[in-house]
């Protein structure tokens, strides 16, 4: 296998000299320009001749850039040169020039200008590497008309999130150019005036990827008119942009790792953010009662809470609730407490009120429980997502959050202790859904489920007591049956294929090993594919790569490794996709549970010992 370019002179491909690395995935060549009047390019098979040579690429050490100052990693005000700002792509670029005429007070400001007709209108802004998380504020003074097109682009993570400047918005998703969505510069005026732009990377980049180092930033100007084709964008020759006082600062503030609630140990009912807390029940009752008390169970000394309720009456309900005092909770992952009961867990809900719109959303706390430790307590990991795929309408501005217990949930009276609640920007629930202990119309990290059918496909979805004679683990499970004409190709891209899927809310999966899905099929032999999509892309492990499914119920281990190799970014997962596609097929399998298991430590090698 090599790549080639293609002649439109002699109609023939023109091998290239290729060179790839140890796992045959990785080819690459060196450009020195692109050929007209269009540049496409192939990776070929000839079975007659060896077409690339193993070279693995030395790693290039691309040394971060030192900060201008305290605060400021860059400041271009363009008075005495280009500073980071460069010219790329040759005459498809911009042309770089001063002008100290545009500026109304008679001083320099950076001239972007497209000469040629055609191009992408490109300009390097920086090509040495920051972490948003010191440097997240960029600024920056512009005057652009509404004719003139161009966006930022920033490179994390090997691929280009567009940060939408004065072009028109474009959907990157599934397209497969290497170009993910970030967001928009808010409030930007097109009308031929100077104005200024903020905008904070740290908090777009979080919504995208947990990746926080920008390796470079150009500005451009690109169309996507189909899978894979990317092409130059429409500004005309002539078009012309000015920017000043480019800008990129460590902001007011830094994001915080944890936000701790209350941890119990002052006397008052004031917590750590200084808002009230209390016990609340039916109007006119008093069936929860919260006192403060000293634990000593095993070598646990600390004050914690505790919590004596009665839900035994119709309509009962009760629990505790802690102001937040409009905390921003975007930047949070996970809401994490202790909890110590005598028995068994009761029952119980966990819930988060918004303030500007007082709106609810609450999840059960049984799914995010841990087993416990020698004294008793257990460790709840919920994550925010699941309260946000629940109608939370915003993180930001929280009111309350609240512990409640009902008698329409069963949780009868008793006795539990809460101790150390925090917000943390690091945590992930592993676990993605369990149907059947816990089924419900979202799964626990708050996505929904849904089935996608195409062309003349056929698929449907429901939940389902396994009740099969024969069968071990009788339990819940959703039952997918998919069918029709699978495989069948009407042309002109009408492709028949069917979907069930469910959102994985951004979730990071770099701390685990495996995706594991718990699954059988009603007849055995059924080939679904199993695809992880990051936002942007959406990669697969085809069937024919895992062991096959029986009538028994199997937790099929798919390891994570195999879709990172296909460029998946594993910190921001947006959904699992189980696809029957590319043949005829019908049938029925079962989907009990899916989780992330966690990475297992390589096995130490033992010494030989000497003969």
């Amino acid at each position: 296998m090599g790549l080639c370019s293609y002649d439109e002179k002699s109609k023939s491909w023109i091998w290239l000299k290729t060179s790839r690395d140890n796992s045959g995935v990785k080819f690459q060549t060196a450009l020195g320009e692109l050929p007209t009047p269009k540049a496409i390019y192939a990776l070929l098979y000839d079975p007659r001749a060896e077409r690339s040579s193993l070279a693995e690429a030395p790693a290039v050490v691309v040394e971060p850039l030192p900060p201008l100052q305290p605060g400021v990693l860059i400041n271009e005000t363009f008075e005495k040169g280009f500073g980071t700002f460069k010219p790329r792509d040759r005459w498809v670029g911009a042309r770089l020039s001063r002008d100290n005429k545009a500026t109304p007070n008679g001083t320099y400001c950076l001239k972007v200008a497209k000469e040629n007709q055609g191009g992408n209108f490109s300009l390097t802004v920086l090509d040495r590497p920051f972490n948003v998380e010191e440097y997240p504020i960029l600024s920056f003074d512009y005057s652009i008309t509404a004719d003139v097109k161009t966006d930022f682009l920033l490179k994390v993570g090997g691929r280009w999130y567009n940060l939408r400047f004065t072009d028109d918005p474009v959907n990157y998703r599934n397209r497969d150019v290497s170009i993910a969505n970030l967001g928009a510069i808010e409030g930007v005026l097109a009308d031929g005036g100077w104005h200024k732009a903020t905008v904070d990377l740290r908090k777009l980049l979080r919504q995208q990827t947990r990746n926080t180092r920008v390796d470079e930033i150009i500005m451009a100007d690109w169309v996507v008119t189909g899978f894979m084709k990317l092409e130059f964008g429409n500004n005309a020759r002539g078009a012309t942009y000015y920017l000043d006082n480019f800008r990129i600062s460590s902001g007011p503030a830094t994001a915080l790792d944890e936000i701790a609630v209350n941890d119990f140990e002052r006397t008052d009912k004031i917590n750590l953010l200084k808002g009230p807390s209390g016990a609340f029940s039916n109007p006119g009752t008093d069936y929860c009662q919260a006192s403060l008390v000293d634990e000593t169970a095993g070598t646990n000394h600390n004050r914690c809470l505790k919590l004596t309720y009665d839900t035994s009456r119709a309509g009962a309900f009760c629990g505790y609730w802690t102001a937040l005092m409009a905390a921003d909770l975007s930047e949070m992952e996970v809401v994490k407490f202790r909890l110590r009961t005598p028995a068994l867990s009761p029952p119980l809900f966990v819930g988060l009120r918004h303030a500007p719109t007082r709106v609810e959303a609450r999840v059960p706390l049984q799914p995010y429980l841990g087993d416990p430790d020698a004294e008793g307590w257990r460790t709840a990991v919920i994550p925010m997502s699941a309260f946000t795929g629940r109608g939370l309408p915003a993180l930001t501005l929280m009111d309350t959050l609240f512990v409640t217990f009902e008698n329409a949930i069963a949780s009868g009276s008793g006795t539990v202790f809460l101790d150390d609640i925090c917000f943390s920007r690091n945590g992930t629930c592993g676990t993605v859904a369990d149907i059947s202990a816990f089924p419900a119309e979202v799964n626990l990290l708050g996505g929904a489920f849904r089935t996608v059918q195409t062309g003349a496909a056929a698929i449907s979805a429901g939940y389902h007591e396994d009740r099969t004679p024969g069968i071990k683990d009788k339990a819940g499970c959703v039952r997918i049956s998919y069918g029709g004409r699978i495989g069948h190709d009407y042309g002109q891209g009408k492709f028949s294929y069917a979907i069930w899927e469910t959102d994985l809310m951004g979730v990071d999966a770099r701390p685990f090993g495996d995706l594991v899905i718990r699954i059988r099929g009603e007849k055995g032999g059924e080939r679904p594919n199993y695809y992880l999509d990051d936002g942007m892309v959406r990669r697969t492990v085809r069937a024919k790569e895992l062991p096959p499914l029986t009538r028994d119920w199997q937790d099929l281990h798919i390891p994570l490794s195999k879709y990172q190799r296909q460029g998946t970014d594993l910190s921001h997962l947006a959904a699992l996709q189980l696809d029957f596609e590319w043949e005829d097929m019908s049938g029925t399998i079962y989907v009990s549970k899916v989780y992330l298991a966690p990475l297992q430590p390589k096995p130490l090698l033992a010494e030989k010992s000497p003969k």
